[in-house]
């Protein structure tokens, strides 16, 4: 347990999630899960491939959006707060992003 929550026990959050399910495979979902239930609430929905469409309707609108790249750009789409995407920064990179980019697609930026 992180100390912010043994220093407020019972303290909630007032923020929804929504999660992509059955896209995780990492022993640590299960402990996010049991960290956003004990203080807040959250939905997981499926996004049905090939489509912008999630197999259930979200139910509450969120605050906070986990789940693949593609689920992020259709939640952005449909309006739901997400961060915003930012180009790669060249100088991060060693011989720049935009560099390896042009060379592996023949010279013309994707």
């Amino acid at each position: 347990m992180s100390p912010w929550l043994r220093q407020h026990p019972g303290k909630k959050w007032s923020m929804q999630f929504l999660l992509q399910r059955n896209i995780w495979n990492e022993p640590g979902y299960a402990r996010l899960l049991d960290s956003i239930q004990q203080r807040s609430s959250y939905e997981e929905v499926e996004l049905i491939p090939f489509t912008t469409e999630f197999v259930q309707p979200v139910q509450r609108a969120p605050d906070v959006i986990f789940g693949s790249n593609r689920f992020v750009e259709v939640c952005r789409g449909r309006g739901y707060p997400v961060f915003k995407s930012f180009a790669p920064d060249d100088a991060f990179y060693p011989g720049g992003f935009t560099s390896m980019r042009t060379a592996n697609t023949g010279g013309s930026k994707m």
